[in-house]
């Protein structure tokens, strides 16, 4: 055991002895290598550099600029070398800094080259598992490399820092949109016309909803759909509504957010008679021709997203929640007409079957291995092949779903992505 490792053993075993129980009975199957072919050290984990090797400083300076000036406390999620946590602890405004472990093998490893005991004996430090974060705090930064290498018990919260970050620059591209602009211009005449969707709200008290998404697993239940109780309404997003009139579903209600003119006409069997009972809830950023041509009632809505400020005071009540999902809104919909339950078909946020879609929605193929770039955990406890929008997708929909305590949320399939905080449908 060399001297810098007892330093920090010694300092973890004091502060935070179950913690460091835990960490020092991991087992690691990680490929650590000590690179020394630079300025300055640092660590490959499975090919991956833990920090620069020329200017560690500098690169935690950049990743701690995320953290306001004068905050007194911080989140930083993956600690890397510990040149992050030292960067922020030079401010002293910083009473309290909290620093997440998003893998513990790889920290545990990292004891035994580096000297952590600088910043894990500050006062000001708290130390954390991710397996015990059921939520993100802000402010909040992270050490880049950290969020690649998490573990299985992290994942959830390392999506949910990524989400973060990435949400100031996907705003800023929203906003930035002219052609959503333009198209929500056009839309004023609907907007002054149509009805607002929160006359639908408090109209259902204790209803159960189903919610259908497009996702593959969708097709396995058609038939439980169609036996469903008269009772039981259902909500379908635009992408579903084909394969569901194909198979005999009548939705109650259809929700549509894309700006896409052909992709939503597409979507939508806009010239069927079928469609003139069933209302359509929409976002004012839908092109005004699917508008035009729908044949049932239309309902109003928006988001909170920026775009939206000036209708949104037009509005004010007709609020849906969405992160980027048309799944959000139609859930959002669902509670806000004053649903006791929903249950939640082809809500899949990931490929199960190796399918992108329910068979017969646009766009529905076999998935492309090549556009596999991450992978949830399914209701197996299986990895399945997702997306990152779908990930961000899931945690924003994991996160409505734990703010609404007194709606039971209710997920149809194993096969796809797990949603935190429902449960399964036994059929």
């Amino acid at each position: 055991m060399t001297g810098i490792k007892s330093q920090n053993i010694q300092i973890l075993n004091e502060r935070w002895p179950d913690l460091w129980q835990t960490i020092s009975n991991t087992n690691s199957d990680l490929e650590i290598k000590l690179v020394q072919d630079g300025p300055q050290q640092t660590i490959t984990v499975n090919g991956i550099h833990l920090s620069s090797c020329f200017n560690r400083q500098k690169e935690a300076a950049l990743q701690a600029s995320l953290i306001p000036e004068y905050a007194s406390q911080a989140w930083v999620y993956g600690c890397g070398l510990g040149d992050l946590p030292r960067v922020l602890l030079q401010r002293k405004d910083i009473k309290n800094l909290n620093v997440v472990l998003l893998n513990k093998a790889m920290f545990l490893d990292s004891l035994v080259s580096f000297d952590h005991s600088d910043w894990l004996s500050d006062p000001r430090v708290h130390l954390h598992l991710a397996e015990t974060q059921d939520k993100l705090n802000a402010p909040l930064c992270s050490a880049a490399a950290c969020l690649q290498i998490a573990e299985t018990s992290a994942v959830r919260i390392r999506d949910m820092v990524l989400l973060e970050l990435a949400t100031p620059y996907l705003n800023k591209r929203i906003h930035e949109n002219e052609t959503l602009k333009r198209q929500i211009s056009e839309n004023k005449d609907f907007v002054n016309m149509d009805a607002r969707v929160a006359e639908l709200f408090d109209s259902k008290a204790k209803a159960t909803f189903y919610v259908i998404g497009a996702g593959p697993t969708l097709s396995e239940y058609f038939k439980y759909i169609n036996d469903r109780p008269k009772n039981v309404l259902v909500i379908a997003v635009d992408a579903a509504l084909k394969p569901l009139l194909n198979n005999g579903v009548l939705p109650d209600y259809v929700v549509s957010i894309d700006p896409t003119r052909d992709t939503v006409f597409a979507y939508l069997d806009i010239d069927s008679e079928k469609m003139a009972i069933a209302p359509l809830v929409y976002f004012p950023i839908v092109h005004g021709d699917v508008l035009q041509h729908w044949k049932g009632p239309r309902y109003i809505a928006c988001s909170d997203s920026p775009m939206y400020e000036e209708i949104a005071r037009i509005i004010p009540k007709s609020r849906l929640f969405s992160a980027g999902s048309v799944l959000h809104p139609a859930v959002d919909l669902a509670v806000k007409m004053g649903a006791q339950h929903v249950e939640l078909f082809g809500a899949d946020f990931s490929y199960p079957n190796g399918r992108t879609h329910v068979q017969g929605a646009l766009y529905s193929s076999n998935l492309d291995a090549k556009r596999v770039q991450t992978w949830v955990r399914n209701g197996n406890g299986e990895e399945v092949a997702s997306a990152p929008n779908l990930v961000g997708y899931l945690r924003d929909l994991e996160q409505y779903i734990a703010n609404h305590q007194d709606v039971s949320f209710h997920n149809s399939s194993r096969k796809a992505a797990e949603i935190l905080g429902t449960d399964y449908i036994e059929l």
